[in-house]
């Protein structure tokens, strides 16, 4: 069997954000805004989710998008897949408005994004098999070939003779690759990876990460992940967003994120990153 390595002769791209060749970047979040209506007592209140959030990805990139739970993470990815409409500003995905009036701009924009889900348990119908749940994205664009199906196995290290087994017969590790796998169906540019490996033991966590590593190197695929574990961020990502409140409040290269945050509650954040060795906190 041949490797995607050996089908795709793709170099790594570098660490600095490179536009594609057509000019475009992989993601563009300009100023978005998403308010809330919130009821409190006899008033309506807005309740400002994300406010004012500006970030991008590059073709190849991955960053790393972190904050406390409640800070505004979610909200933002429902936004920029479109299920959020912006209260102002705007997404583009390839150039593409995600928003756009132009129906051909907007499923343009939106099949160039897809998603992989934290809990791989109830992200996938265990009542559906593998090779359905990996093929339902070509069927539902009419572009369904088993050959394709078993490409998608290939590049996740599924071998094909699970594709006729159930969901739930597969493990957690490998109920991800699936996952991974329906979000390749489509050659989108860009995965948001949405705590992709906090529900699976450390061990499969690493096999999961190295996978989306090698994906990206051989694919140019750009990853917009989205933790709250820093300690897989600053392995994975390129540069570093850190959000709290509905905003950004530091972005910048992971290394100097990591080694010299300019913000206390970036500081804060990484002084809550686990020691495996007491003794290096003091030393």
């Amino acid at each position: 069997m041949t490797t995607l390595s050996e089908r795709r002769r793709l170099r790594r791209l570098p660490d600095e954000p490179q536009r594609n060749d057509d000019g475009a970047l992989a993601l563009e979040v300009m100023d978005v805004r998403k308010h809330f209506a919130k009821r409190v007592g006899l008033r309506t209140e807005s309740f400002r989710a994300v406010d004012g959030v500006s970030l991008h990805v590059a073709a190849g990139e991955t960053v790393g998008l972190v904050g406390e739970s409640g800070c505004g993470k979610s909200t933002l990815v429902r936004t920029i897949l479109g299920l959020h409409q912006p209260t102002s500003g705007s997404v583009r995905v390839m150039g593409a408005d995600v928003n756009a009036w132009a129906s051909k701009e907007r499923a343009r924009a939106r099949a160039n994004a897809q998603v992989v889900f934290q809990d791989p348990y109830s992200s996938l119908d265990p009542r559906m098999t593998a090779k359905r749940i990996v093929g339902e994205p070509l069927w539902l664009n009419r572009q369904y070939s088993e050959s394709r199906v078993r490409e998608l196995f290939d590049w996740v290290g599924l071998p094909w003779e699970y594709a006729s087994r159930r969901a739930s017969a597969f493990s957690g590790g490998q109920r991800q690759r699936i996952g991974i796998a329906r979000a390749l169906a489509l050659h989108p540019r860009l995965v948001i990876l949405d705590e992709p490996v906090s529900a699976l033991d450390v061990s499969i966590q690493a096999q999961i990460i190295n996978l989306l590593a090698q994906l990206q190197r051989e694919l140019g695929v750009a990853y917009l992940f989205v933790a709250h574990d820093l300690s897989v961020v600053r392995h994975v990502s390129h540069r570093v967003a850190v959000m709290r409140r509905g905003v950004i409040v530091e972005q910048g290269p992971t290394r100097a994120i990591f080694n010299d945050p300019q913000e206390e509650y970036t500081r804060t954040l990484l002084d809550a990153i686990p020691v495996p060795d007491p003794r290096r906190r003091s030393g």
